[in-house]
């Protein structure tokens, strides 16, 4: 059966051949790819108005808008994920060759889209990019006097000074480097950097020395006197205890075992 029998022949085609098992094709239709494979587009021909049109340009610009926000939000709260994509990246790139290099740039830089619909700013991925980036503005220091600032109040400015890389020098991971004073005291500045009305504070002396414990209690103290926080404190130390105007203590246990408590006002530490 040659080309020429398909279409108008092929009834014709089928009815001579008895016997013997035929394709028969009806309604065989010619289409056209919308772009060549170097990404330029193609023009329909004339007749050809029943074939398939490609997304108009600007249809397809927002639509990508949209996947690529989607995309930077959800890599953004999967911080694992964000993780493993950027080693991914820089394993490729050190330790491969080919043309294509992906889709993840490492680098920091502003991306707007040429492109985009009015609601792309109000959409949901949008408005969570938003809240993020001022969350994370106000957890940022504003500068190195502010990130001094806390390391002087918890006794730690002379510890990171010492340091040949001074602020940038390398701890480890969770302070790893540092003593376990010295650790207790880097949480404390990661505390006192954070701009919040009230300052939670887990046993903060734990570990340290009379001396160091004192430096630190009193830095404390006129941390909380210059800033108007508030302390809520919890410590089995008596020192630290002098900075509270209330104490809550743990008196004992009910007989149904809940835990029963007694407010009072401070007592001069022993």
């Amino acid at each position: 059966m040659t080309p020429e029998n398909i279409g108008a022949d092929a009834a014709e085609t089928a009815a001579t051949t008895e016997g013997t098992p035929v394709l028969l094709v009806e309604g065989l239709k010619k289409t056209y790819p919308s772009q060549t494979p170097g990404g330029q587009p193609v023009e329909a021909e004339d007749d050809e108005d029943d074939a398939i049109k490609p997304l108009p340009e600007r249809l397809v610009i927002e639509l990508t808008a949209y996947r690529t926000l989607a995309l930077r939000n959800a890599v953004a709260e999967n911080p694992h994920i964000a993780m493993t994509a950027l080693l991914h990246k820089l394993i490729s790139d050190n330790f491969m060759t080919r043309m294509y290099t992906g889709a993840m740039e490492a680098g920091v830089k502003h991306v707007f889209f040429p492109a985009q619909d009015d609601a792309l700013k109000d959409s949901p991925s949008a408005r969570a990019v938003q809240d993020r980036h001022a969350a994370w503005a106000g957890d940022i220091p504003k500068d190195d006097d502010a990130l001094w600032a806390a390391l002087e109040d918890a006794d730690l400015a002379d510890r990171i000074r010492a340091a040949p890389a001074g602020l940038n020098a390398p701890l480890g991971e969770n302070g790893a480097r540092l003593s376990g004073g010295e650790r207790r005291r880097l949480g404390l500045a990661r505390a006192y950097l954070r701009p919040a009305p009230w300052l939670v504070l887990d046993e903060p002396t734990e570990g340290l020395d009379a001396a160091t414990e004192a430096r630190v209690l009193e830095r404390l103290a006129r941390r909380l006197e210059r800033t108007g926080q508030g302390l809520i404190l919890v410590s089995h130390r008596p020192a630290p205890l002098a900075l509270c105007d209330h104490w809550l203590m743990v008196t004992g246990l009910s007989s149904s075992g809940a835990v029963q408590m007694a407010v009072s006002k401070a007592q001069a530490a022993t």
